[in-house]
């Protein structure tokens, strides 16, 4: 695999995994080849018990639970671009484009109505004019 077809660790793959696992995962291609799908599924296999633990039901520990931030869609996009590649994330540059766009707008037509409420007569005397 080349420098450029790699991805970074994910937040997600940085709770599941451990110095041990990502040791594991790199001498599987060293194994024999009959104990590859082996190593393979116990690695995966230990991340899946790990993924369970980390996000217990919802239901029963809710007075515990950590609250989770609230995120923007912008943010959101913003870190999800740099795991992509390719196509994938020329799409999403799109996305964070058009929603960048969308915000000025917003902030365009909120900043307008502040003005039209400060002082009505100027807008209305705009409208005749």
């Amino acid at each position: 695999m080349s420098g450029q077809d790699t991805f970074p660790m994910t937040p997600l793959d940085q709770m599941v995994s451990s110095e041990s696992l990502q040791i594991l995962k790199a001498a599987v291609p060293y194994a024999p080849p009959s104990a590859r799908k082996l190593l393979s599924v116990f690695a995966k296999f230990q991340e899946f018990k790990t993924a369970l633990s980390l996000f217990p039901d919802s239901g029963s520990l809710s007075a515990m639970s950590v609250e989770t931030p609230e995120v923007s869609s912008f943010e959101m996009l913003e870190e999800i671009r740099r795991f992509a590649l390719g196509r994938s994330k020329e799409n999403i540059e799109s996305l964070i484009s058009a929603l960048s766009t969308l915000q000025i707008f917003q902030a365009m037509q909120q900043e307008e109505s502040e003005s039209i409420k400060k002082d009505p007569e100027e807008c209305s005397g705009r409208e005749e004019g």
